[in-house]
């Protein structure tokens, strides 16, 4: 099941978290079958790897911007100049 970065950026915070351990479940479950000789395409867990990655990655975009401090516009420093 592939993900779409629109599709995570619609999702709430606690809903990125809940699709993440779902994925997680989902490679874990991967992994078996491969190992069972059961999984059918090999893709399906670079697929499901990557659609984890892509939920990482945006949710901490998300956290660093709730934790990330605006920013205060600073003016030129005036240093004083030497007189002749």
């Amino acid at each position: 099941m592939k993900l779409k970065v629109a599709d995570v950026r619609a999702l709430a915070v606690d809903e990125m978290e809940q699709k993440l351990t779902a994925l997680k479940k989902d490679l874990l479950n991967l992994r078996i079958q491969l190992k069972t000789g059961k999984l059918e395409k090999n893709a399906e867990i670079r697929t499901v790897r990557r659609s984890i990655a892509r939920v990482m990655t945006i949710l901490a975009e998300e956290k660093r911007k709730e934790t990330q401090k605006p920013k205060k516009t600073q003016e030129p420093k005036k240093t004083a100049r030497k007189s002749k």
